[in-house]
């Protein structure tokens, strides 16, 4: 009889470390979950606080690409690069346009974003990133005084426009493709706002 409740202790003592087992791994991935969550719910605050935008479907579309606060300043440069890839390579002097615009926005050389706008220059981007800029624009557009979102789109087109004269044209003057024209059309379209704002 001794025997048998030794036997029994030991099924017990099995089954309660394997049970034991069983919820430590399962609180293990619940508090995975729940760190997940924070970081993602942390990391929308934080767009939002430096963004100004408070439209979650636009902050999850901005994290969904990689765009944190420390990189949306990469992603001001968007249309510039959209140009620049508008032939489907881009050259020296454009690089140069570029890297202008890099220092023009204060994009430090030590920074995430700088690191990012260098890999979009040695790689296209996905085609949706400029997408992803015009969803930005147009919520900052929703928030902006109408003297600034002019402003702000003369420095954008600005900038994408001397991107696409770069390397066009007699030694590089004044001549810009029909697909840096039809990229440059794209970004002036995200500051349309509708009537009434």
């Amino acid at each position: 009889c001794r025997g048998e409740l030794n036997m029994d202790d030991i099924f017990q003592k099995q089954a309660t470390s394997l049970e034991e087992e069983f919820f430590r791994r399962r609180d293990m991935e619940l508090v995975k979950t729940m760190r997940e969550k924070a970081t993602v719910a942390a990391q929308r605050k934080a767009l939002m606080d430096v963004s100004g935008i408070k439209d979650e479907t636009v902050i999850d579309q901005l994290i969904a690409h990689n765009i944190h606060p420390e990189t949306l300043a990469a992603l001001a440069l968007a249309p510039v690069i959209a140009v620049v890839w508008a032939d489907g390579e881009v050259d020296a002097q454009e690089i140069r346009v570029v890297m202008k615009a890099v220092e023009k926005h204060g994009v430090a050389k030590d920074s995430t974003a700088f690191r990012l706008v260098e890999e979009w220059l040695k790689v296209k981007p996905k085609t949706n990133l400029l997408n992803v800029w015009k969803e930005y624009v147009k919520s900052l557009c929703g928030i902006l005084s109408p003297e600034a979102r002019e402003e702000l789109k003369q420095n954008v087109l600005g900038a994408a426009r001397a991107a696409a004269e770069a390397a066009g044209g007699f030694l590089g003057i004044g001549r810009t493709s029909s697909e840096e024209e039809s990229v440059l059309a794209d970004i002036e379209s995200a500051f349309r706002v509708p009537r009434g704002k």
